[in-house]
C-alpha cells in the first residue's frame, strides 16, 4: 500500500474520517484539514502557534499589552493567572480585599470627588458668568450631583475590580477550550485579528492621551497656577474612569470572540466538518467540496448515522452539543459577572458623562460668547471635551451592540438547523441547546449595560442641544456704552 497513512483522531485532526482504503484517491479526503470558511488549520507542531499561558489560560492581544499594564497598575486586572482546573479556588486567597487596598480605594474616591467638584466649581466661577436671568442652580445642581456620582462610582469600581479578575481569567479559559474544540489558533493570541487588536490599542491610548492633553490645556489656560495635589486629583479623576472603560471594552471583546467561537463550532458541525448529515441545512446553500470534509460516501448523497461511520472513534454529535451547552452557559456566566461588576458603575458613569457633557457645552457657549480675550483661548479645550465625552459614550454603546449582534447570529443559526436525519440523542441535545440560547438571550437583553442602544446617544444629543438653546437665550447681552 506504500507509505503508512497519517493518523486522524480527536487529537490529530478531523473526526469521523473514513479508512485509508475506502478513501482511495478522493482529493476531498486527502486535503489538509480546513475550517468552515476554507482557511487551513495549522498543525499541532506549528512553532508559530502561541500556546496558552500559565494555568492554561490564553494571553491577550499583543498590541493591548500597554493598556493592559496601565490597568494592571491601577489594580483593575488580575496580578496572576487563575488555575484552569478550579478557577474559583483563588477567590479566598489572593482576591480577598486586603487592608492596604481599602484605604487606596477610599483615597482614589475622595480624589475623584474633589477633582470633580473643583473642576465644576471652576467652570461656574471662571468660564460661566453668573447671570441674573438664569438661576445659578442650573450650574450648582449638576456640580453637586456629579461630585456624588464620582465618589460612589470610583469607590465601587475599585473595590469590585479585584473580584472581576476571577471572571476575567475564567472567560479566557472558556475561550481557550472553544478554540481547542474548533481546532483553531487561540483567539487571544497576538496572531488573531491584528486589525481589531490595533484598533483597540489606538482606542486605549487615544483615551489616555486625550485625558492628558485636555488636562494640560486646562492648566495652561488658567490665570493662576494650580497646586500639585489639585493636578494629581484632576489626573486621577480623568485616568481612572478611562482605565475602567478600557477594561469593560476588553471584556466585551472577549465575550464577542467567545460567542463567535460557539457560532463557528456549531456551524462546522452543521456543515459536515464534524460528524454531521446536514451540510446544506443552512440558508447559504450547498458548499464547495474543497471546503468541507464530507461524510462517508464521498459526498452528501449517501448519509449515515454517527454510529455507522467508520474510522477512529471521535465524539458523537450529541456529545459535542452537550459540550457546547456547557461552554455557552459558562460564557453567559461571564456576562452576568460583567454586569454585576460593571453594570452599576457603568450606568453611573453614563449619567455622569451626560451631566459633564451638558456642563462642558455650557462652558463652550460661554467661551464663544465671552468678550474677554483670555476666555477665547479656552474654546479649543471645551470643544475637545464635548467631542471626547460623546466619543467615549458612543464606543461603549457600540461594543455592547457588537455582543448582541453575535448572540443574534447564534440564535438564527441554531433555529435554522434541520435535525430530521439526526439520531434521537442529538435531536434532544439540539432542542435543549435551542431552549438555552433563547432563555439566555432574553436574559442578555435585560442586563443593565446591554440595554444601551443608539437611542441613548440621540437622547443625549437632543438634551444637550436643548440646554444650549436655553443657555444662549438666557445669556446676558453685552450692552454698548452710551455715546
Amino acid at each position: 500500500m506504500g507509505a503508512s497513512p497519517p493518523r486522524w483522531g480527536p487529537g490529530q485532526g478531523s473526526w469521523g474520517r473514513d479508512s485509508w482504503e475506502r478513501r482511495g484517491n478522493n482529493k476531498v479526503w486527502n486535503q489538509r484539514p480546513r475550517r468552515w470558511d476554507g482557511a487551513p488549520l495549522p498543525p499541532d507542531t506549528d512553532p508559530g502557534r502561541r500556546e496558552a499561558g500559565r494555568g492554561g489560560a490564553g494571553g491577550i492581544p499583543f498590541l493591548l499589552v500597554p493598556g493592559y499594564c496601565v490597568s494592571r497598575l491601577l489594580g483593575l486586572l488580575p496580578l496572576r493567572y487563575v488555575p484552569r482546573e478550579n478557577p474559583a479556588a483563588d477567590k479566598d486567597t489572593w482576591l480577598k480585599v486586603s487592608l492596604p487596598w481599602l484605604p487606596f480605594c477610599l483615597a482614589m474616591a475622595v480624589c475623584s470627588a474633589y477633582a470633580t467638584y473643583y473642576q465644576t466649581d471652576e467652570f461656574r466661577k471662571v468660564v460661566i458668568k453668573t447671570s441674573t436671568d438664569l438661576s445659578n442652580y442650573v450650574y450648582e445642581v449638576p456640580m453637586l450631583l456629579n461630585t456624588v456620582i464620582a465618589l460612589l462610582c470610583t469607590w465601587y469600581s475599585l473595590v469590585s475590580a479585584r473580584s472581576m479578575a476571577v471572571s476575567w481569567r475564567t472567560a479566557h479559559t472558556t475561550l481557550a477550550e472553544l478554540d481547542a474544540l474548533n481546532r483553531s489558533p487561540p483567539s487571544t493570541s497576538r496572531h488573531c485579528r491584528p486589525l481589531e487588536s490595533w484598533a483597540f490599542f489606538l482606542l486605549v491610548w487615544f483615551n489616555m492621551g486625550m485625558g492628558v492633553v485636555a488636562h494640560l490645556m486646562y492648566t495652561y489656560t488658567k490665570e493662576t497656577k494650580m497646586e500639585w495635589y489639585v493636578t494629581a486629583a484632576i489626573m486621577a479623576v480623568r485616568l481612572v474612569p478611562l482605565a475602567i472603560e478600557s477594561q469593560y471594552l476588553l471584556s466585551c471583546l472577549l465575550l464577542q470572540r467567545a460567542y463567535r467561537s460557539i457560532t463557528i463550532c456549531f456551524r462546522n458541525m452543521s456543515r459536515g466538518f464534524f460528524p454531521s448529515d446536514q451540510p446544506e441545512s443552512l440558508m447559504d446553500g450547498p458548499l464547495d467540496g474543497r471546503k468541507v470534509a464530507w461524510g462517508a460516501g464521498q459526498g452528501q448523497k449517501d448519509h449515515q448515522k454517527d454510529h455507522q461511520k467508520t474510522g477512529p472513534p471521535g465524539p458523537s454529535r450529541h456529545a459535542l452539543l452537550s459540550r457546547l451547552r456547557v461552554l455557552h452557559q459558562r460564557v453567559f456566566q461571564q456576562v452576568e459577572d460583567l454586569t454585576e461588576y460593571f453594570g452599576p458603575q457603568l450606568l453611573c458613569k453614563l449619567v455622569q458623562t451626560r451631566i459633564q457633557l451638558i456642563t462642558d457645552a455650557f462652558a463652550l457657549v460661554g467661551a464663544v460668547q465671552s468678550q474677554v480675550p483670555g476666555d477665547a483661548v479656552k474654546l479649543p479645550f471645551w470643544a475637545i471635551e464635548v467631542c471626547f465625552l460623546a466619543y467615549r459614550l458612543f464606543v461603549v454603546v457600540y461594543r455592547s451592540e457588537k455582543v448582541l449582534q453575535q448572540d443574534q447570529v447564534l440564535m438564527q443559526l441554531v433555529c435554522l438547523v434541520d435535525p430530521s436525519s439526526w439520531d434521537h440523542a442529538s435531536t434532544q441535545q439540539l432542542q435543549l441547546f435551542r431552549r438555552q440560547v433563547r432563555a439566555l438571550r432574553a436574559e442578555l437583553h435585560t442586563c443593565s449595560m446591554f440595554t444601551l442602544n443608539y437611542d441613548l446617544l440621540l437622547a443625549v444629543a437632543a438634551t444637550t442641544t436643548t440646554y444650549l438653546v436655553v443657555l444662549v437665550q438666557f445669556q446676558p447681552k453685552s450692552s454698548a456704552p452710551p455715546t
